[in-house]
C-alpha cells in the first residue's frame, strides 16, 4: 500500500474500509506502519477519527453481542424513510468537518444511504452505503469496527443511562452509552473512550453526539440538522 501523503488522504482512509480493512487502524492506532513513514498531523488524526465515527457510527451492524442481546426489531434504520437526511459537524484546530447522510432507497431488506462529506469548503468523494435491516444494531460493534489481522480489540461498555443534552438550539432526551476500546497492535495497547448520545427523535441511527477521548484529546461530532420526511 502506498504511503498516505496528505491530510485529505488520511481523512479519506476510513472510507476505504471496503477495499482494505486494515486502513481502519490509521484512524485508531498511532503505531500503524504507515505512520512510521510519515507521522499523522494532529488535525489529520482528529479528522480521521471524526470520519470513522461518522461513517461507522451510522453504518455498522452487530456481529458479537453481550447480554442483553440487541434485537433486530430495535435496529433504528428500520424506521428510515426515503428522503430523510441527517447532518453532523465538528471542529478541530480551527477547521470544520461536516457530513450528510441521505436515504435514497429502502425495501424490506435494506436501506441505501448517500454519504457526503466536507473538510472546510472542500467536498470529499461521495459514498454509498447499503445497510441490512435483518440484523441488530449494537454500539459496541460500531466501536469495535471490522476485524484486522494486525490488531486485537477488546470492547467494554462502561455505562448506559438516560441523559438530556443541548445541541445547537435544541434539547434532546437521549440514551448515553460510554464504551471503552482497547486496541493492541504489535504488543502496544491504545485505549479510547467513546460516548454516544442517541435519541428516537433523530432519524437514521438516532445519533445526536459522538464523543471521542483519544491520546489526551476530546473531540465531539454533533448533530447539525435533519429532515424527518
Amino acid at each position: 500500500m502506498p504511503t498516505l501523503a496528505t491530510d485529505t488522504e488520511y481523512a479519506l482512509a476510513p472510507y476505504r474500509l471496503a477495499e482494505d480493512e486494515s486502513t481502519q487502524s490509521i484512524a485508531c492506532d498511532p503505531t500503524h506502519s504507515l505512520l512510521k513513514e510519515k507521522p499523522m498531523p494532529p488535525l489529520a488524526l482528529l479528522r480521521a477519527q471524526m470520519l470513522l465515527a461518522a461513517t461507522m457510527g451510522l453504518t455498522c451492524l452487530a456481529g458479537r453481542l453481550d447480554d442483553p442481546p440487541a434485537k433486530v426489531e430495535d435496529n433504528p434504520y428500520r424506521r428510515a424513510k426515503v428522503g430523510q437526511w441527517v447532518e453532523y459537524g465538528s471542529e478541530a484546530g480551527g477547521q470544520a468537518f461536516s457530513s450528510r447522510y441521505t436515504v435514497t432507497a429502502k425495501d424490506e431488506k435494506s436501506v441505501t444511504l448517500k454519504i457526503e462529506a466536507w473538510s472546510g469548503d472542500k467536498a470529499l468523494p461521495t459514498q454509498t452505503q447499503t445497510i441490512p435491516l435483518d440484523q441488530p444494531y449494537d454500539l459496541k460493534e460500531v466501536v469495535r469496527g471490522p476485524a484486522t489481522e494486525n490488531a486485537k480489540v477488546e470492547v467494554r461498555q462502561l455505562e448506559k443511562t438516560e441523559d438530556t443534552i443541548e445541541v445547537g438550539d435544541n434539547t434532546y432526551a437521549c440514551t448515553r452509552t460510554k464504551i471503552l476500546s482497547i486496541r493492541e497492535v504489535n504488543g502496544r495497547k491504545i485505549e479510547s473512550v467513546f460516548t454516544i448520545w442517541t435519541s428516537p427523535d433523530v432519524p437514521l441511527s438516532g445519533m445526536v453526539r459522538w464523543r471521542t477521548e483519544f491520546m489526551g484529546r476530546t473531540t465531539d461530532l454533533d448533530l447539525r440538522g435533519f429532515s424527518d420526511k
